[in-house]
């Protein structure tokens, strides 16, 4: 789960393990905002195999935008100005999973010693 809070608005976002990104009213503690109905392929529907839990969120204040970043490799940008209108999600970054494996390197100081190699996932 994460979250942030929105200074302008008085709105904290959360996102779930589940896909759901919601906006509460900092004052009165209600959802005021669901802006994963915007786009139905935010939720997960088998937790296990098609994990879409929300990991980060991010307010760019002088942008009016919020990034969430999920378990999905997907960072979608959300309009902060029009959360209940049409336009909530402006754009979806896709292919941000990036795959990492450790390899073992011999040198001469220290024996044996880790590097990472990032895998070209495109």
């Amino acid at each position: 789960m994460s979250c942030v809070y929105d200074v302008k608005t008085n709105l904290i976002f959360t996102g779930g393990h589940d896909g759901a990104l919601l906006a509460w009213h900092f004052e009165t503690g209600f959802t005021k905002y669901v802006l994963h109905d915007s786009d139905p392929t935010c939720m997960s529907k088998n937790y296990v195999h098609d994990s879409k839990s929300v990991d980060c969120l991010v307010i760019m204040e002088q942008e009016r935008i919020l990034l969430s970043g999920s378990c999905d490799g997907l960072i979608r940008v959300w309009n902060l100005d029009d959360l209940g209108g049409d336009h909530a999600l402006l754009y979806t970054f896709k292919n941000f999973n990036y795959d990492f494996e450790f390899k073992e390197e011999e040198t001469k100081q220290s024996g044996a010693s880790s590097e990472m190699a990032k895998k070209d996932s495109v």
